[in-house]
């Protein structure tokens, strides 16, 4: 069922309309019509509501402009029943989408995630500069059992004060406390240092916890890695490349591109530093672990400048320039060698290409099984060993997956079918999901697994877009965060039209006003709680500071007396009578103390 339209729910009952039955005849019909008629209309009106307030999360508008606009409808309808009943004040299209539509969207999302074997948390922070907070959106990634397919859903937002490792760690268990800590498979992340102690923590905490299974490591984001890449080389030769560097984040899309990571990192690589690497240094490296050994700051293991080619294209551009001189081209060459010194360094030093498991899931990819099963094998075997290692498949299903992958690859009409896969219009797990549907369980596991698996941080970034979309001044934190949710829930339908508005949807929108009302004096209290104890805590300190003041007073006249005495006793000591004297300065030395 999709988002029912005003006619659908026009047609459900009886126009009203001069040509229609009488409504006098209706109202007392012995069959229950006119009350199953007023229950159609009712729920009508109610998922007439829901997508209206659907569009305005797509849209971004503001809850005050679909409050507004709903006025309008009974006077472009006339004569639709629901136009006319239709209620959405400001402050019911807020309560219908906080506590009626996007608590639904959480709880199937959370049904889901409560199914399946395995998830992969993304999370990324970001100022927040409404609330002038740093804001911690978590993503889910997991494979969904209803489509097949690899599905990236937005879960929650955290607001923190700082951005230490600790405060991370407790935003991150706030966020995930539904989620089985077992069913965590990987957190993708970018790459900054308290990333990786939070994930160094989380890690030895789940490990404690669960010794079988723990997180399986690929890396901090590879499009983060080829981003610092360019900007490193791009701060060393001083060249203005900000423009190309904050483009780069289109490059992933939203769909299992880990397979294919290695391969495109791995070219990078070899392309880059076959431009500046001596051609028999390079010919005697046969693997990426011989590759990345290479030292770059050896000059016996560079070319030099005059050899460095630059391009057609730059050639071209230098022609442009009136006679350049030999000095600006040698210049050209020595930066351009430095840009992709700096680069590779940077690439080698981050790269996932470093973790077993990065070219180990190569296996998948469709031109590595159509080229040579054999090297599929060698890399599947590599990927399954980690997944044993990490408690995530058995040695039993290891076994019988590299089996099943050698039966599928040599299939002759496998073969074609990989040959022929396009990767730009064509979803893997599609694919893999079909020539693994004939008795490869264990085969269909591991893919499961490794497509689930984040190349890269991108969902999570271009999320921050859409949370400017949707901020506007004095909006609330968690307004915010069930604006995401539906927003999500809309985007991942394809759009109002095709959201499905079920009857449990309905119940939860019709329970709304309660739930916002609950929340209101549950706020509320809270206020007066924290009022209270402001006062009793300002009540105290002035108690505490009125007795703080009596004491010093006290302690003044005390001291006043004490001198007093002293001048008696000197007095009396200058008479030769000191004893007396002595026992009274001892006394009031003890009253002293007991102060």
């Amino acid at each position: 069922m999709t988002a029912t339209t005003t006619s659908e729910c026009v047609s459900t009952v009886p126009s009203t309309s001069a040509e229609s039955v009488p409504a006098k005849p209706v109202a007392v019909a012995p069959d229950g019509k006119a009350s199953l008629n007023g229950f159609l209309v009712k729920k009508c009106v109610t998922k007439a509501e829901v997508v209206w307030c659907l569009n305005t999360i797509a849209t971004h508008g503001s809850f005050r402009s679909a409050a507004a606009s709903v006025a309008l409808f009974p006077i472009m309808f006339p004569t639709c029943d629901v136009a006319k009943k239709l209620q959405l004040g400001k402050d019911k299209v807020g309560y219908t989408i906080c506590y009626g539509i996007a608590p639904h969207f959480r709880n199937r999302l959370l049904s889901k995630l409560h199914s399946v074997p395995h998830v992969v948390v993304a999370f990324d922070e970001s100022l927040n500069k409404i609330a002038q907070k740093e804001q911690m959106d978590v993503l889910i990634r997991f494979w969904d059992p209803a489509d097949d397919v690899v599905k990236t859903s937005y879960l929650t937002s955290c607001f923190l004060g700082h951005t230490r490792a600790e405060d991370l760690a407790a935003a991150f268990k706030k966020a995930t406390e539904n989620i089985e800590p077992a069913k965590i498979l990987q957190l993708s992340m970018d790459g900054p240092n308290v990333n990786l102690k939070l994930l160094k923590s989380l890690k030895q905490e789940f490990s404690a916890s669960d010794g079988n299974q723990n997180i399986v490591g690929i890396g901090s984001c590879g499009l983060h890695v080829v981003s610092g890449a360019f900007k490193t080389g791009h701060n060393v030769t001083k060249w203005n490349t900000v423009v190309f560097l904050r483009s780069l984040y289109n490059l992933f899309k939203n769909i299992p591109m880990l397979p294919f990571l290695a391969t495109a990192l791995d070219g990078l690589l070899w392309s880059l530093l076959g431009r500046i690497v001596l051609k028999e240094k390079l010919d005697a490296v046969s693997t990426f672990s011989k590759l990345i050994k290479i030292d770059l700051e050896n000059p016996n293991n560079i070319i030099g400048i005059a050899a460095f080619d630059i391009g057609l294209a730059a050639k071209s551009e230098l022609r442009k320039i009136t006679k350049p001189s030999h000095t600006a081209v040698v210049s050209v060459k020595k930066e351009c060698i430095l840009f992709i010194k700096a680069c590779s360094a940077k690439i080698i030093e981050r790269s996932p290409l470093k973790y077993k498991l990065t070219r180990g899931a190569s296996c998948l990819n469709p031109a590595v099984c159509a080229a040579s099963v054999e090297a599929g094998q060698k890399l599947l075997n590599i990927a399954l060993e980690v997944l044993i290692e990490h408690g995530r498949l058995t040695g039993l299903q290891g076994e019988r997956a590299s089996r099943s992958y050698v039966q599928v690859c040599s299939n002759s009409t496998a073969q074609v079918r990989l040959r022929k896969f396009d990767c730009a219009r064509e979803r893997l797990e599609k694919r893999w999901v079909e020539l693994c549907a004939s008795s490869h369980e264990e085969l269909l596991l591991f893919v499961k697994i490794v497509l689930c698996l984040s190349h890269g941080n991108s969902s999570v970034e271009r999320g921050f877009s859409v949370n400017k979309e949707c901020l506007v001044e004095n909006m609330k934190e968690e307004s915010l965060v069930a604006q995401r949710l539906v927003y999500d829930e809309v985007s991942a339908a394809g759009g109002v039209a095709e959201v499905d508005v079920t009857d449990k949807m309905i119940d939860m929108v019709r329970s709304s006003n309660i739930k916002w009302k609950e929340d209101l004096e549950r706020k509320k209290k809270e206020r007066l709680d924290v009022l209270d104890a402001e006062r009793k805590k300002k009540r105290t300190a002035a108690l505490v500071k009125e007795l703080e003041s009596k004491k010093q007073k006290l302690m003044e006249d005390a001291h006043l007396q004490v001198s007093m005495l002293q001048q008696e006793i000197e007095s009396l000591n200058s008479e030769g009578i000191a004893d007396a004297s002595k026992q009274a300065f001892l006394f009031v030395e003890g009253q002293l103390l007991c102060l």
